[in-house]
């Protein structure tokens, strides 16, 4: 798939060479554009539960139970509208899902990836039109759908496709190195000493 490729070609051409520290400026050009492109629909997502921060009326897909019954005819192909404006989750959930294969997710799952490795995640992206700046709307796009999806944990929603296992492996695996990468680049706030909560007080 031409998408596919294209991420993972700009993925490459922004990873860092050998002896490079600190943060890619081109990494963070990256994330800007990325969220001009809105392939993550935040504007859409924020209407879910968990990108509302508890507000929203839908139901989040990462709520699931594995051993509860399930009748294939009376759950839906996919929670969302079969519509452009939803970016890489319509190209996910109804152009790649008909066929079982996902190289167009997969490709910008690696480039979420890349981008986390080499620029982090900037605190202020989307600050000037997001209520929440910041990745965690990318970061929720691969925890709450991508992964439950994925994995089969979904509820109220029929079981992903997937053309052979190969197809399943790659998609989880690509899944998984995106939270490695958000977890092993996790900044752990310093711990403040009574002296300097006192004079916050």
């Amino acid at each position: 798939d031409i998408r596919g490729l294209t991420f993972m070609a700009i993925a490459n051409l922004l990873q860092s060479k050998p002896g490079d520290t600190g943060k890619s400026p081109m990494g963070k050009k990256a994330w800007e554009l990325m969220e001009c492109c809105q392939f993550v629909p935040v504007k859409y997502l924020s209407r879910y539960s968990s990108f509302a921060a508890g507000a929203g009326s839908a139901p989040s897909m990462s709520m699931y139970n594995r051993n509860q019954p399930r009748d294939d005819g009376d759950v839906p192909n996919s929670y969302f509208p079969k519509t452009a404006d939803y970016g890489m989750i319509y190209i996910f959930e109804h152009v790649e899902g008909v066929v079982g294969s996902y190289p167009a997710t997969e490709g910008f799952l690696y480039l979420l990836t890349t981008l986390i490795k080499v620029a982090g995640c900037p605190s202020d992206l989307g600050s000037h039109w997001r209520l929440r700046p910041g990745c965690s709307p990318y970061i929720e796009y691969v925890t709450d759908f991508i992964l439950p999806r994925a994995s089969g944990t979904a509820r109220h929603v029929k079981p992903l496709p997937f053309l052979t296992v190969a197809d399943e492996g790659r998609l989880t695996s690509r899944a998984l190195e995106v939270v490695e990468a958000v977890l092993v680049r996790y900044v752990v706030p310093l711990a403040l000493d009574r002296a300097t909560l006192s004079e916050l007080r």
